[in-house]
Parts: structure tokens; sequence; C-alpha cells
């Protein structure tokens, strides 16, 4: 090896030229080559480290607005769920002795959706359906009214829905859509509407 500032022969592990005394070791440390990152593979510039940071903060902030969505849709839930066992014990009581049932009701989370849903065996007729989804419905009217909402001007949907539910040939459980009683609130009327 040879000194880069004199010229002359330096022995190996020195560090220092004993002819001029330049340090050896940072000479050929400067002159060292570059080593070559892997293919495809280059270091990051600062702005491309700063804008990977920033879609990172932007992502944990979407992710914490949708955490407190979620928890607000809850909250909301929980005050709606002692309205939906008061509606359902409602309608209960004044559908006691009669031999068809719903399947479920509810009233949604913003207080301004009930819903039901009937399933009948497919003896049922088309008659008695209407006039049952329809009387359910007057019914959720009925409590919504009782307990100081007006459907009409607070435009809360009610919908009873009529589902015929059979046996097919090979056992397996058959359900179809038969039709649904809905509240028109700008009429204040209770619209049944055949399935499709």
């Amino acid at each position: 090896m040879f000194c880069s500032k004199c010229g002359k022969e330096v022995a190996e592990g020195t560090t220092f030229c004993p002819a001029c005394g330049t340090a050896v070791a940072a000479a050929q440390a400067q002159a060292a080559p570059k080593k070559k990152l892997p293919f495809g593979r280059r270091p990051m510039k600062a702005s491309q480290i700063i804008a990977a940071l920033a879609a990172m903060v932007g992502m944990g902030i979407c992710m914490s607005r949708m955490h407190n969505d979620e928890e607000a849709e809850k909250k909301e839930a929980a005050q709606f769920r002692p309205q939906t066992t008061s509606l359902i014990n409602y309608v209960d009581k004044r559908c006691a002795g009669r031999s068809w049932a719903y399947k479920h009701m509810e009233l949604d989370y913003t207080g301004r959706k009930v819903s039901a849903t009937m399933f009948y065996e497919s003896a049922a007729g088309p008659l008695t359906v209407v006039a049952e989804t329809k009387l359910i419905a007057k019914y959720a009217l009925d409590w919504l009214k009782k307990s100081g909402r007006n459907p009409m001007s607070e435009k809360i949907g009610v919908f009873v829905y009529a589902m015929g539910h059979s046996k097919g040939a090979t056992g397996a459980d058959q359900a179809w859509t038969i039709g649904s009683t809905d509240y028109n609130y700008t009429n204040d009327e209770l619209e049944w509407s055949p399935g499709k």
C-alpha cells in the first residue's frame, strides 16, 4: 500500500505514513469504493421518509375516528335497547292468543325505524297476511304515539315484512317474501306491497 500524499510505500496495518506523517487509514477510507445496494433497493430520501410517516399518521387518525364512530353507535344502541324491549312487550300483549308469531321486532339505534318480520306457513291466505301485517304495524305506531313520538313529523319508518315458510320436498326449510306493510308518513297510512 502507498501513501496518498507523498506516494511512499507504507507497510500493511500502519496508520501513519513514516515519511510525511499523513494518516493512512483515513485516506484509505476516503478512497474506498462505495458499497452497492442489492438490485432495486435505494436509500430513502428524507422526503420519502416524511411522506411515509405522514401516511402512517393519517391511517392512525382514520382508524381512531372509525373506532370512535363505532363506540358512539354502541352507546346510541344501548340508549334505545329499553325502548325496543318496551315496544316488543307492547306488541306481544296485543298479539296474545294469536296463532302466528313474528320472528323479530326492533327499533333501530337512531329511533327512526321500526321493523318486524313475520313468518307464515304456506297455508296462510293472502288477506290474512295483509290484515295481520297491518295490525302489527298499527300496534307499533300506537306504541310510538304513546311514548311521545309523532311518526308523521319525525318521519319514522315502520316496516312489517311477511315471509312464507315451508318444508321443501327434501325436508329443507324454504322461505320467500310474501310482501310488506309500510307506514307512509306523508299521508299517515299503512300501505301493503306484495313481494316480487
